[in-house]
């Protein structure tokens, strides 16, 4: 979808409001956009400051759009992706959990529909307890052992989406093994002389 939301954008009671809008963010983001770069606006709500729904004609348009939201930091004006109720639901639950782990002393963020929690273990040292029970959220641990950080691997993306959303439900945990590092075959061949 090629949809975003725009919250906090003062509109005045305009029937055509699609020009002011892409006024105002030509004016905060420095965009060159148009018009004719919308398929459709709608406003949500009653009263001047009320949610803004924008259809872009493409979806690099919209990707314009969240990459240059930084530049609004300091404002009132906040963009977002248009989320579907199950999207809102999955991202509402998955934040609650991120406040729950952050006081536990979990080094902790969300990332693509994951929760990923950061262990830190030295060496000899045992995975908590807590961990080998199943928590009631989808996770991702990486854990850092004895200082070098084991980034997360995803062989098969589409599998792993599909798996998180079925743990939503069923409330299992998602491990991911250490990183394993492939060499070119030319290192192979040094290595192992035939």
């Amino acid at each position: 979808m090629s949809n975003v939301v725009i919250y906090g954008l003062n509109l005045s009671q305009q029937e055509q409001f699609e020009v002011e809008v892409v006024d105002e963010f030509n004016q905060l983001l420095g965009l060159r956009l148009c018009t004719n770069d919308l398929n459709n606006a709608f406003v949500n709500g009653k009263g001047l400051n009320r949610p803004i729904k924008l259809e872009s004609v493409s979806y690099l348009k919209k990707g314009e759009l969240l990459k240059l939201a930084f530049k609004l930091k300091g404002n009132e004006v906040f963009i977002n992706n248009d989320l579907t109720p199950e999207e809102q639901k999955q991202n509402k639950l998955l934040r609650d959990h991120l406040k729950k782990a952050r006081p536990e002393g979990y080094l902790a963020h969300i990332k693509k529909n994951f929760l990923l929690k950061k262990i830190n273990l030295e060496e000899g040292e045992n995975l908590p307890s807590a961990i080998s029970g199943a928590p009631s959220t989808p996770t991702i641990l990486e854990t850092d052992l004895a200082g070098a950080v084991e980034d997360e691997v995803f062989s098969e993306q589409n599998k792993v989406k599909e798996n998180a959303v079925k743990n939503l439900a069923t409330g299992r945990t998602l491990e991911v093994e250490p990183k394993r590092t492939l060499r070119h075959n030319s290192e192979r061949k040094k290595s192992h002389p035939q």
